[in-house]
């Protein structure tokens, strides 16, 4: 779903970012080996929503064949809500269990 929670970071992008550093091209070597913040906050809206699912996902099943019961659901149950578009929905992740 989204290309986001990454399994780490590799030690070769480490070992890079410490040579950049050794040269001087850097001012800081975890500057390109670490995870950009948006990567991290979409991880964490990613695991929300996937855990509002685990937990109310239920309440969105249809049960009412008749369809007397208007029942809206819950609004954690919508991407949209943790500020994903219907453009990210497309997107792959790697999502670790806790």
């Amino acid at each position: 779903m989204y290309a986001c929670a990454d399994r780490g970071v590799s030690g070769e992008a480490i070992a890079e970012a410490y040579d950049a550093f050794e040269k001087g091209k850097t001012s800081s070597p975890m500057v390109h080996a670490s995870l950009s913040t948006q990567t991290i906050q979409e991880s964490v809206k990613l695991m929300l929503l996937v855990r509002a699912h685990q937990v109310s996902g239920h309440h969105a099943a249809v049960l009412d064949p008749l369809g007397l019961d208007k029942r809206k659901p819950p609004l954690t149950l919508d991407p949209s809500f943790y500020g994903f578009t219907d453009m990210d929905l497309d997107r792959e992740c790697v999502a670790q269990h806790a």
